[in-house]
């Protein structure tokens, strides 16, 4: 009976001992795809991060042309303003200068015609 519990003894500790190193095999495979995976989703993170950052660099230049672009048509606006008030106010003086004319020689005319009365 001893021999018998000796062998089943055995024969336990063989499957266990083989249960043990393929459960190991189990616990190491997975662990390696756990890794693998992780190193997968680490390298796609450090992808998006990358067109992130590219992205952002081209949304920044295009802000840069646009604000210079801006700041152009401000200063080219700025000046033709400047340029029309400037014309408006030669045509306001040349207006006024034509008014007086205009007054001077009516005045002259009654004048004159008063003289050729008188």
């Amino acid at each position: 009976a001893s021999k018998d519990a000796e062998a089943t003894l055995f024969q336990l500790e063989a499957e266990h001992t083989r249960d043990l190193t393929t459960m190991q095999r189990k616990h190491d495979a997975t662990r390696e795809a756990a890794e693998a995976l992780r190193a997968d989703e680490e390298a796609a993170l450090e992808h998006l991060q990358a067109q992130r950052e590219a992205l952002e660099a081209a949304h920044e230049a295009q802000l840069g042309e646009l604000r210079a672009e801006a700041l152009s048509k401000a200063a080219e606006l700025t000046s033709r303003g400047e340029a029309l008030e400037r014309e408006m106010k030669t045509a306001l003086e040349d207006r006024e200068l034509t008014r007086r004319e205009k007054e001077f020689r009516g005045t002259a005319w009654l004048v004159v015609r008063r003289e050729a009365f008188d």
